[in-house]
């Protein structure tokens, strides 16, 4: 059979999709290969009577043609499995959207649909229930908020554009597990088309005489989360007679948490005779998901931007991995290095998760004074919650301090930085706040800190097993990384000033340029934006500890293997410079590029500097070399949760766990 018959053949079986720009592509797709020489090869393999999806899919291969509309691969025309990792846009021109749509959509910059929003559209046009698995921030708002739309346009102009009619019943429904959800959904709908439909969103905490006052005018679109939905369909003031759309967002979530009876109790008063649209949205497909999907779609067309791929992030993600000081001495590690991660790896949003809520109040105390920040955990009120997401978004802040509250649902837009400050419960959660940035294409950086231990370094293993991750190992930020961050910052800070303010600062800064010059002034003007007014503080890449140095110890005569050995050195070295006392964290090396093994320990700088003036003075074959970043810190030994090593950055990549040790007397030598 040739190709443009077998594909022909192939859309007969689904009237749907028949006509569309998906079908006229893949015919003039196998039309061309059968114009290749070499036709047969190209569906070499391919069953005469393949789902029609794989004969579309080697027919448009053979072509080489890669149509804007046609997802990746396709396994039938019930399912459709998508390239992840692919965020060209397809023009709007190419998507069949009406242009009132796409001008509106033009104008709030988007320049196409994402892969996951062209695969719904063309289905979901022609009436097809969608069953789509896709990770978060991959633009999935708007895979479902364009069909409704485009059907509310044309049931309008099809009506003669009347204006709405007040008390009009809605028409579409979208249940979302959160709050926070339900209000991005509500503000993509009227975002897309503002001044022609009226969204309306319930969900619990807001007023019911507002809410049912607005249904009393009239709504075209319900948003809302299961348990308010619940209670106004009881009151029977929400009227679900003439819904055609219905759109279940996130549905592991709302089984995570505990809302599958309540939706199934939604679901119930649709009625069943009635031909409606449903499409339901999941990141992951647990049992109760594909029951529901059963249950309540029919003929629906599956969409898979997931895949059988062991990642589960999205790839427009930069993970690292900073390791901390011991539970002793991570919250102050954390504290200290925290501001230097947000200047140096952000230059937009920023939002650090942690796991207690007073965590998130004092940390947002403590940044406070340096960076606009704002602390969103379950003890907000919900109006100052409101206020504190609005004021992230619009800039007046760029630093959140959250706990998992902020983790899923929220529509927080241009965040290039995520912090897991505090290790995530579990994997779920790992990918829930890291989806946080990287979203619909844009890039973003994702930094785990994990306790330098056995347990945090076990944690870290099971994040990159079960989450699909690579971590690149960082250390603290350098002093000097910091400043040049902070001063390009500033420099389009400078930027967008407003000439009109430049003139009230003419006579300062002619004066500054005649006492510095031109590039000292400027020079100075960024030491006081930027608050380097003095030499940044130096911090040890050991324990994060400002004004500390990490220093590494050998010894020709004695084998460091256990840190009893490093004590009767240090004891029997340091002890007589009056030192000992002030030794930091012992951790031992293990790095076969040493000449013997070692350890690496912390010293005030003032004393590690004394440390080296007497070099080649110590006894017993004993070394020491100053660890100032981690080209030079060697791989280092985890031991056991109480007696362990550190992290090591640079070549060694080391774990470890740290242990303070004073040494007054030195333990007798082995």
């Amino acid at each position: 059979m040739g190709a443009t018959r077998r594909v022909r053949t192939a859309l007969q079986a689904s009237p749907g999709l028949q006509g569309t720009p998906f079908a006229a592509r893949a015919l003039s797709s196998a039309a061309e290969v059968v114009l290749e020489s070499n036709t047969d090869a190209a569906l070499d393999g391919v069953d005469a009577d393949a789902p029609e999806g794989e004969v579309m899919a080697a027919a448009g291969s053979a072509a080489g043609s890669k149509p804007p509309l046609r997802p990746k691969s396709h396994k039938g025309l019930n399912t459709v499995v998508i390239d992840p990792n692919d965020y060209t846009a397809v023009p709007f021109a190419d998507a069949g959207i009406s242009e009132e749509l796409s001008e509106r959509l033009t104008a709030r910059g988007f320049d196409g649909l994402f892969p996951i929003q062209a695969a719904c559209l063309e289905p979901a046009l022609s009436g097809r229930d969608v069953i789509a698995r896709a990770r978060t921030g991959t633009g999935k708002t708007l895979a479902f908020t364009i069909p409704i739309l485009q059907h509310l346009l044309q049931q309008d102009r099809e009506a003669g554009n009347a204006p709405p009619a007040r008390g009009r019943v809605p028409r579409a429904a979208v249940l979302c597990p959160t709050r926070e959800l339900a209000q991005q959904v509500q503000r993509e709908i009227e975002a897309s088309v503002p001044g022609r439909f009226s969204a309306l969103c319930l969900y619990g905490g807001q007023s019911y005489r507002e809410s049912e006052r607005a249904l009393r005018n009239g709504v075209d679109v319900i948003v809302a989360t299961p348990g308010r939905l619940l209670d106004q369909l009881s009151k029977r003031t929400v009227d679900f007679s003439e819904i055609s759309h219905f759109v279940l967002d996130e549905a592991d979530r709302m089984l995570d948490m505990g809302f599958s009876d309540d939706v199934e109790n939604v679901l119930s008063y649709m009625d069943e005779e009635k031909q409606r649209q449903v499409m339901l949205f999941s990141a992951t497909m647990p049992p109760w998901v594909r029951s529901l999907a059963d249950r309540h779609t029919t003929d629906a067309v599956r969409i898979d931007l997931v895949g059988d791929s062991k990642e589960k992030a999205a790839s427009t993600i930069s993970f690292k991995s900073l390791a901390v000081p011991e539970a002793r001495f991570a919250r102050r590690a954390k504290r200290a290095v925290l501001l230097n991660l947000i200047t140096t790896y952000s230059d937009a949003n920023t939002i650090v998760f942690v796991n207690t809520k007073s965590e998130a109040d004092e940390l947002c105390n403590h940044i406070g004074t340096v960076v606009a920040c704002e602390a969103l955990h379950g003890d907000i009120a919900q109006q100052q919650r409101e206020v504190a997401l609005e004021g992230f978004r619009n800039g007046r802040f760029r630093v959140l301090l959250a706990t998992d509250v902020a983790a899923r649902g929220l529509d927080l837009p241009d965040v290039n930085l995520v912090v897991h400050y505090d290790s995530p419960s579990d994997v779920e959660s790992f990918l829930h706040r890291s989806g946080r940035t990287g979203r619909a294409g844009k890039e973003g950086v994702c930094i785990y800190m994990y306790e330098r231990s056995n347990s945090g370094r076990r944690e870290q293993q099971r994040i990159v097993r079960e989450a699909g991750v690579k971590f690149e190992e960082i250390m603290p930020p350098k002093p000097e990384d910091v400043a040049l961050a902070a001063s390009a910052a500033a420099a389009n800070r400078i930027e967008a000033v407003d000439p009109e303010a430049i003139a009230l600062f003419e006579e300062h800064a002619k004066a500054m340029i005649e006492e510095f010059g031109a590039e000292g002034a400027v020079q100075r003007a960024l030491a006081v934006i930027t608050g380097f007014t003095e030499p940044p503080k130096r911090m040890s890449v050991l324990s994060m500890r400002e004004e500390y140095v990490a220093v590494l110890v050998t010894s020709s005569h004695f084998r460091l293997a256990r840190q009893t050995d490093v004590f009767t050195v240090l004891g029997d070295t340091l002890e007589r410079g009056g030192l000992s006392r002030t030794v930091g964290d012992i951790h031992l090396t293990r790095d076969n590029s040493l000449p013997a093994p070692g350890a690496v320990f912390d010293l005030p700088r003032d004393l590690a500097e004394q440390v080296m003036e007497r070099e080649n003075k110590w006894p017993n074959g004993v070394e020491f070399q100053l660890i100032v970043d981690d080209t030079n810190m060697p791989q280092l030994d985890f031991g056991n949760d109480r007696r362990g090593g550190g992290r090591g950055g640079g070549r060694g990549r080391g774990r470890g766990c740290g242990r303070r040790a004073c040494a007054p007397k030195a333990p007798r030598r082995q």
